[in-house]
């Protein structure tokens, strides 16, 4: 019974693992108007709020950045630097 046993460990991380990350992601992603990172509304101090202006209407700013992007680039960095550390120093072998 102990390899069933391990099997359904792994299982029960993976998901709730992954599901909570994923639910997470969810969440910033549809809260994504509410949560962001950036200056206030007058922008930063001393910079004049500039906008370009194209023919059909379209009007293209500096906006702010969504908390959910932030966290996107500030995970993948981790992850890069983790799968590195595992290859390099651990031995770790991805090829399949």
């Amino acid at each position: 019974m102990l390899p069933y046993l391990e099997i359904h460990r792994e299982f029960l991380v993976l998901t709730l693992g992954y599901g909570g990350i994923g639910l997470l992601g969810l969440a910033l992603a549809l809260g994504a108007r509410r949560w962001y990172l950036g200056w206030p509304e007058g922008g930063a101090e001393g910079e004049a709020d500039h906008k370009e202006r194209w023919p059909d209407g379209v009007e293209e700013g500096h906006g702010k950045m969504p908390l959910f992007l932030a966290l996107l680039y500030v995970v993948l960095a981790l992850w890069a630097l983790l799968y590195l550390a595992a290859h390099v120093f651990w031995g770790m072998e991805f090829g399949g």
